[in-house]
């Protein structure tokens, strides 16, 4: 089903989005809106906004997986949260597949690693203040040169890996929120894992002066080359999620196994109300 992006953007969540989004329609997809957007319009809409917005609240950019649509499917709040985020693009493939069969189709997957990666490329030029919390200890330096090597005039001007459960001890947080206001950054690279860098960048994203967050998940960490990415064929069939579960079975079998089969299901039972409702319509004509 195509929503009104106005309709969507906010939820019940109690905040005001601000940010005029990418696309005016979403996509339902189980609890969650995707926004109908090619990988090109998000890069420009992000690099639009932060030339423009220099007040209110940051925007915020998700890209979910099945497993994030599966665990939105079984925890209302946290696809409230998801839901709110100003831009939200299929990590995964198979969301694109599912969104094509429910006859609501998408552009295309945007990854988040690759998306962050062309924000980054993008803005150099203009020297973009860019700030990356989380990831394993010393993903982020790692990452910082290699982005820095290969885009003259980026500016990074802070790296912060936490504790794990720092958000969990308010003065510690605290301690956090205050080293990314002092560094003053424009673009935010949130490297905490989902569901919490969702949850983290709901709580927190008011008291943070930058003018975008995205949550990229393990992204630091592969782009620093410390989590293999699945090769390329893997990627380019639907099967990066069990490339992923080769390499770290132990950290993802729960993931990918009954995430999928769960997102499986939801789609299934989507893709049966849509149908449904397309009968109706036929035999009400």
């Amino acid at each position: 089903m195509l929503q009104d992006r106005n309709d969507a953007s906010a939820g019940n969540t109690g905040q005001t989005v601000n940010a005029d989004p990418p696309s005016r329609k979403r996509v339902s997809l189980g609890s969650l809106e995707l926004d109908a957007v090619s990988f090109d319009e998000a890069v420009a809409w992000t690099l639009d906004y932060i030339a423009k917005h220099n007040e209110g609240p940051p925007a915020r950019i998700c890209s979910p997986n099945a497993a994030i649509v599966a665990l939105a499917d079984e925890d209302a709040a946290f696809a409230e949260i998801v839901r709110a985020n100003n831009l939200v693009v299929a990590d995964g493939l198979p969301l694109v597949w599912a969104a094509s069969l429910l006859g609501t189709p998408l552009y295309g997957q945007i990854r988040g690693v690759d998306l962050m990666a062309a924000i980054c490329t993008a803005a150099a030029p203009l020297g973009l203040r860019m700030y990356i919390l989380g990831g394993l200890p010393g993903a982020a330096e790692i990452m910082a040169e290699r982005l820095l090597s290969h885009n003259p005039g980026l500016r990074i001007v802070g790296i912060d890996c936490p504790p794990i459960g720092f958000e969990d001890v308010p003065e510690v947080n605290r301690q956090v929120r205050e080293r990314i206001a002092a560094a003053a950054p424009e673009f935010l690279i949130v490297a905490l894992g989902s569901p919490k860098q969702e949850r983290w960048i709901s709580a927190n994203h008011h008291d943070l002066p930058v003018r975008v967050i995205q949550g990229v998940g393990a992204a630091v960490d592969t782009f620093a080359g410390l989590r293999r990415r699945p090769p390329a064929w893997m990627r380019n069939v639907g099967l990066e999620w069990f490339g992923r579960l080769l390499n770290e079975p132990g950290r993802l079998w729960k993931r990918y196994l009954i995430g999928n089969a769960r997102f499986v299901w939801i789609v299934f039972r989507q893709w049966l109300r849509f149908n449904r409702s397309r009968g109706d319509r036929h035999r009400g004509n």
